[in-house]
């Protein structure tokens, strides 16, 4: 297995630069406060809270600080 998925719950507080979702292509897409790796792989920019919301029928993960 290679380990990939969610590695954050929504609504839980994260600090600057920890990883959120590993994964292949781009399943969950970035929103604010969010950084995409080389791996797709999505890790926050700022200290704060997960949020995952829909656009356009696409899960987005952004954090936001509060």
């Amino acid at each position: 297995g290679k380990r990939l998925g969610p590695k954050v719950a929504d609504g839980e507080k994260v600090p600057k630069g920890q990883i959120l979702i590993r994964q292949r292509g781009t399943k969950f897409g970035k929103g604010n406060g969010v950084r995409e790796g080389r791996d797709h792989t999505l890790y926050s920019e700022v200290d704060g809270f997960v949020k995952v919301s829909k656009r356009l029928g696409k899960q987005i993960v952004s954090v936001v600080s509060k």
